[in-house]
């Protein structure tokens, strides 16, 4: 297995668990922030593909969010999700 640390881990799975869900797969774009609170997981996708991302009631959202946690817990880091508002 590959020595990747859990923020570049975090980052590849919502990478791969957004392009496939949006219809717009290569207006997906994932980067990795790192700063001393811990590390950013920022998503941006097209505007129409906002609602797919969050999710009815947030739960997409969400359930990508607790699988960067559990990656994060795993490796003892900070792992925060944010999804970005498009330029519409």
């Amino acid at each position: 297995m590959t020595d990747i640390d859990g923020g570049e881990k975090a980052r590849k799975l919502v990478e791969f668990i957004v392009t496939e869900i949006v219809d717009s797969p290569e207006a997906v774009k994932v980067t990795r922030e790192d700063d001393d609170l811990g590390i950013k997981i920022n998503v941006s996708v097209s505007p129409e593909d906002m609602g797919k991302v969050i999710g009815k009631q947030r739960s997409m959202y969400e359930s990508i969010r607790t699988l960067i946690h559990v990656i994060g817990a795993k490796s003892k880091q900070r792992i925060s999700l944010f999804i970005l508002e498009p330029n519409a």
